[in-house]
């Protein structure tokens, strides 16, 4: 039971804070928040996100299954964290403006 609120609370707390700030979401101090500032530091974390993808590549090439073409393969991996990336780059900037609010 100890291993499940490790996990579950801080992702508890983390949602109760989401709420509370699209329950805000009309409130005129929302529109001081300076999001271009903060998505412009969310850029080194999608970078930081970007450099462990590079280096983690041997890995993921390990993993390759030679039943499918290695262009699929390729493709697939590139999406999935270009796709990744832009998340990062989203919710870091979400909850740096969630902080300042």
């Amino acid at each position: 039971m100890h291993s499940v609120w490790r996990g579950a609370f801080p992702t508890l707390i983390i949602l109760t804070l989401v709420v509370i700030f699209f329950k805000n979401i009309k409130h005129p101090a929302l529109g001081v928040v300076p999001w271009g500032v903060f998505a412009r530091f969310s850029v080194f974390g999608a970078l930081a996100y970007s450099v462990v993808q590079i280096t983690n590549l041997p890995t993921v090439l390990f993993s390759y299954p030679t039943d499918k073409p290695f262009n699929v393969f390729a493709a697939s991996i590139a999406i999935a964290w270009i796709i990744t990336a832009v998340m990062v780059l989203g919710s870091l900037t979400f909850f740096f403006g969630l902080a300042y609010f």
